[in-house]
């Protein structure tokens, strides 16, 4: 076989599409596969190290006492807690969160009172039913108002109600 000027070229372009893909795309898998193949092998190695087992156990036995010293509760705060109370009291029915305002702070005489306003959309019965979950748990406050308003939806034609609760919870001084 003779190499003419064509096959000749035809090498050279093929030994350089080599190099640019080996530059560009081959390189970095084969960097990755050695890292990965040396990070594996080293969680073989540690998964049956008991010692470092044991060492965080008793780390973490420690930092649970310094926060029970420190009465530290891992808990959320009690606007996530009520968001997480009216979401399961609105689980199994049609309604619908769709407006929860921050917090409101009243100070008076020694006494602060914090208010949340919330708005729910749905049927009349499944939204009382949601209220009569509330005020059946009395940690979460006292329900102080209730706000139904009727509303059409002009692209369904339909209507549907809209209700304001108004919570309050008195935190004591």
């Amino acid at each position: 076989m003779k190499l003419n000027r064509k096959n000749k070229i035809l090498l050279v372009g093929f030994f350089m599409v080599l190099l640019i893909c080996y530059s560009l795309g081959f390189s970095k898998t084969i960097d990755y596969y050695q890292r990965y193949k040396a990070e594996s092998e080293l969680l073989k190695d540690s998964s049956g190290n008991s010692e470092l087992v044991k060492k965080l156990l008793a780390k973490q036995k420690q930092l649970n006492q310094v926060l029970e010293q420190n009465d530290f509760k891992g808990e959320t705060s009690f606007q996530n807690e009520l968001l997480k109370n009216l979401n399961a009291s609105i689980e199994n029915t049609e309604v619908k969160i769709t407006d929860f305002k921050e917090e409101h702070l009243f100070a008076d005489k020694g006494s602060t009172t914090v208010s949340y306003l919330f708005t729910l959309e749905g049927s009349f019965n499944n939204v009382l039913k949601t209220i009569n979950h509330i005020e059946n748990k009395p940690y979460l406050g006292i329900v102080k108002h209730v706000s139904v308003n009727k509303k059409m939806n002009y692209s369904t034609n339909s209507f549907y109600l809209q209700t304001q609760v108004l919570l309050q919870r008195s935190l004591g001084e």
